[in-house]
């Protein structure tokens, strides 16, 4: 069995290296760093590698031809980013990820591959080791700081410490228990809270309505149909998936305790007598 460093909410942990077969078009070919780079000697030669024709010429040609557009900087080739001076492709799992760049006028090029992946931060907050990284080494071999990332302005995360987004993946989920904890600790007291007055008593439902119901109902089935399914999240982000699955559950079940008390107090009074 080989392992490999997962995060769990910016904490590292030891997890099975996961394999999926059936994905093996898009991802998931074990390789290594010194395979990557015959690989790009190959693209930079156009094709050819010590002296032996891999690619035809044409071939890698058409790869690195803009097919659709990515952004206003990036387009899209065949398996490959490609923008005005370089070509570039990543991948990154919950527990490993890799990158290649190539800069073909310099004849350079970059491949590395880490045991351990911010899948949680790139997807929540855009921002991770990767990149970072591979900025690093090229800052390197052009004699620039490996600090140093341009383009970015104050308010992006990518332009402070990791340990700020950690703060924030572990803030986000302390903010959730607490709201789970004070919303079920309300409980004991919300039938003298809705006879108390008709400004408590639509306060409590509002509350009840936008935590309790919305907001479980929102992350259980509307999120998943507008972003990736919660079968995609729970495989490469589990630590957020699992935490905002049992979180909206928790949230629902409090909500359909408050429900029921609401449902009782009308029922007795049939509206509420100020």
């Amino acid at each position: 069995m080989q392992w490999v460093t997962g995060l769990l909410f910016g904490f590292p942990r030891v997890s099975g290296l996961t394999y999926a077969p059936g994905y093996l078009p898009a991802f998931g070919i074990l390789s290594s760093a010194e395979d990557l780079t015959h690989y790009m000697i190959a693209m930079l030669n156009g094709g050819v590698y010590q002296d032996t024709r891999i690619l035809s010429e044409e071939g890698v040609a058409e790869m690195l031809a803009p097919s659709a557009s990515e952004s206003p900087y990036t387009d899209y080739g065949l398996g490959w980013f490609v923008t005005s001076d370089s070509f570039y492709h990543g991948g990154e799992l919950t527990d490993y990820q890799a990158r290649v760049k190539v800069l073909p006028e310099d004849k350079l090029g970059v491949a590395f591959l880490l045991n351990t992946s911010s899948s949680t931060a790139s997807t929540l907050f855009g921002v991770g080791y990767r990149l970072r990284i591979e900025t690093g080494i090229i800052n390197i071999l052009y004699g620039a700081s490996p600090t140093d990332q341009p383009g970015q302005s104050f308010l992006d995360l990518n332009s402070h410490s990791m340990a700020l987004t950690h703060f924030l993946m572990l803030g986000l989920p302390v903010l959730a228990v607490l709201l789970v904890v004070l919303s079920a600790f309300r409980l004991r007291t919300m039938s003298r809270r809705l006879e108390k007055s008709r400004f408590s008593f639509w306060s409590n439902v509002v509350f009840f309505a936008l935590v309790n119901l919305l907001l479980p109902l929102y992350l259980l089935f509307v999120l998943p149909k507008q972003s990736v399914s919660w079968g995609y999240m729970l495989h490469y982000i589990p630590d957020v998936a699992w935490f905002a699955l049992v979180f909206s559950v928790l949230l629902l079940v409090v909500g359909l305790c408050k429900g029921a008390i609401i449902a009782v107090f009308l029922k007795d009074r049939r509206y509420p007598e100020y």
